[in-house]
């Protein structure tokens, strides 16, 4: 169960720097998606209309999910 919380509690921790880090984004209305490595991990980042990545997900949907959340358009990036 502590672990459960700990990850609860990590998670919402995560969700709040985001949300600020977009709030930084300016007049900007979309953020992109784009599959990243992280080590020899594959994850998905989050970038500003201005090219800054403001997050990292675990997934596409996770990303895109999280972009919604903050009254942007996601949109992938090639």
């Amino acid at each position: 169960m502590a672990c459960f919380y700990a990850k609860a509690t990590e998670y919402r921790n995560d969700v709040n720097k985001m949300r600020a880090e977009f709030s930084s984004i300016g007049s900007s209305e979309v953020a992109y998606v784009k599959q990243d490595k992280n080590g020899d991990k594959i994850v998905w980042g989050i970038y500003s209309g201005e090219g800054a990545r403001v997050a990292v997900a675990e997934n596409r949907e996770l990303a895109f999910a999280m972009i919604k959340q903050n009254e942007l358009e996601p949109l992938d990036a090639h």
